[in-house]
């Protein structure tokens, strides 16, 4: 049988892919530093944050812009995703700038990624009113 996704469900399942592939993303980036002892934690860290950057910025755009039925609406709304994108991945990267005192790759990286993610579910918002009966 075929099960037909809501939004919310195709949103969430595009937050998890976004998720893993930020996060696995950002995990090989640190490979190549030397961090020490803490290694492992470290990466694991990153890899948990931007998984979080991942998950949350379709959530994002779902409750926090997306509030009409009517697909004009939705569509003028989808043109603010990156930036929502980018608010949600820097306000995410701060707690571990601060704690690491590395400001600028971690700031940078959380928001293109954010941005990134953002014009994602800009794209596929602004093109899902074409594939929804």
């Amino acid at each position: 049988p075929h099960v037909r996704l809501t939004r919310a469900g195709m949103r969430l399942r595009r937050g998890v892919i976004y998720g893993v592939v930020f996060g696995a993303v950002a995990f090989l980036m640190m490979l190549p530093l030397n961090l020490g002892p803490e290694k492992f934690h470290m990466c694991l860290a990153a890899l948990v944050n931007r998984f979080m950057v991942g998950l949350l910025v379709p959530a994002a755009c779902q409750y926090g812009l997306v509030t009409s039925p009517q697909p004009g609406v939705r569509q003028r709304a989808a043109s603010y995703f990156p930036l929502v994108g980018l608010l949600v991945g820097f306000m995410l990267s701060v707690p571990d700038a601060l704690i690491t005192h590395t400001y600028l790759p971690l700031l940078l990286n959380g928001s293109i990624g954010g941005l990134l993610i953002g014009c994602a579910e800009s794209f596929f918002e602004n093109t899902s009113d074409k594939l929804v009966d």
